[in-house]
């Protein structure tokens, strides 16, 4: 089977199961290179992951999900939009994994601003792009 056809059917499973009720989204390893525009149009979403996705920016609607746990292991996200800071997304989150995510303490401190009642994981912070 060809790898979008792969990337769709597993969107569409997803999205299926989220329908019927179920609170929880995993798009892991499907591919994507941005957050799929289907994630707006899940009523009671609570928990999305995106883990293992080439994903490097998230979009200002992100801010509008009432998530209760947002998994980014190993995506390319290194900030979050503005949109986010006194938000729906702020207000609700519990857990935000980004564990595998290369942030500096810098990124690292702005998340955790946005974030102040959120757990975070994440490694310790790299010194990318350091002179």
């Amino acid at each position: 089977m060809k790898p979008h056809l792969l990337i769709l059917l597993a969107t569409l499973l997803a999205l299926a199961s989220t329908a019927t009720g179920q609170e929880s989204l995993n798009l892991r390893r499907c591919g994507y290179r941005q957050v799929p525009p289907e994630v707006w149009h899940t009523p009671g979403l609570k928990v999305l992951d995106l883990s293992k996705n080439d994903i490097t920016a998230l979009p200002d609607s992100i801010a509008v999900l009432p998530l209760t746990r947002l998994v980014l292991q190993r995506t390319y996200v290194t900030d979050f939009p503005a949109t986010v800071k006194d938000s729906p997304l702020a207000a609700t989150l519990q857990l935000l994994d980004m564990r595998g995510c290369r942030l500096t303490e810098g990124q690292q401190e702005a998340i955790r601003n946005l974030f102040p009642n959120t757990k975070i994981l994440w490694d310790e912070p790299c010194e990318c792009g350091a002179d």
